[in-house]
């Protein structure tokens, strides 16, 4: 329903469309992928390190306007069957995570900030305490994010960046500039945290680059429209698919 610089689905609040646009397109997700919308969690971004357990309250969160959802979080966990964790991303990763045996599910937003405050690595360790999940039964999604040719640093972005505990391997070097590779640096996060290499899987698509699928901060006119990225974690026992209208 949107327009202009938002066309066609963007799902923020957070950005200069109207809310019931907003509020149209995430009906239209929901009819689409076979979700109920009162069965989605959406947070209320913040660029932090914060992490909510989401539990039968949250369920529903940010489908009503603005104010509904979890405020002042990146990162969802939960083990309530029926509930979809939803991030919304322009250039930042999503990050999903299932625990098998536990039954319990994650996502993250993490962009340079969440990189820098170790967001995955935090999120992954209270899905460990609290659901008494391993590392060995975690399945990891990195989805799109923005490749390290398009995303420069500035000098104070940079600073940051050498101060924080990334390592010199995602910092890549074009024209004369310092590139963040946003995708390796989760990956060494989840590889120092010890999932298996078999139960990570990394999208290769550039949101810079790849214009009519995403929307990319870095290259629109902002704030621009933003995406999201979901794990519904389904009841063995119900088939919702035939509720989302």
């Amino acid at each position: 329903m949107s327009t202009g610089k938002h066309t066609s689905g963007n799902l923020s609040f957070a950005v200069d469309d109207l809310d019931e646009n907003v509020l149209a397109n995430r009906h239209n997700l929901a009819s689409t992928v076979g979700i109920p919308l009162e069965r989605m969690v959406f947070p209320i971004q913040t660029h932090s390190d914060n992490i909510v357990m989401v539990d039968h309250d949250h369920v529903g969160a940010g489908t009503s306007d603005r104010a509904s959802g979890v405020p002042d979080c990146d990162a969802l966990i939960t083990n309530v069957n029926n509930t979809c964790l939803v991030v919304l991303t322009a250039d930042c990763a999503p990050v999903l995570i299932f625990a098998s045996r536990a039954r319990a599910i994650g996502v993250v937003h993490a962009g340079r900030a969440g990189v820098v405050k170790k967001i995955v690595t935090k999120t992954i360790k209270k899905m460990m305490d609290r659901y008494d999940c391993s590392n060995e039964e975690l399945f990891v999604v990195v989805g799109p994010t923005i490749a390290a040719a398009h995303y420069p640093l500035s000098e104070d972005a940079l600073a940051v960046v050498q101060q924080s505990w990334i390592p010199c391997s995602t910092l890549v070097t074009k024209d004369n500039l310092t590139h963040l590779d946003i995708r390796q640096a989760i990956t060494d996060e989840l590889q120092t945290m010890q999932i298996p290499s078999a139960n990570i899987s990394v999208n290769s698509s550039d949101t810079f680059a790849e214009r009519d699928t995403f929307f990319s901060e870095r290259r629109d006119a902002k704030p621009t429209g933003r995406f999201a990225s979901g794990i519904f974690l389904k009841s063995l026992e119900r088939d919702y698919s035939q509720e989302c209208e």
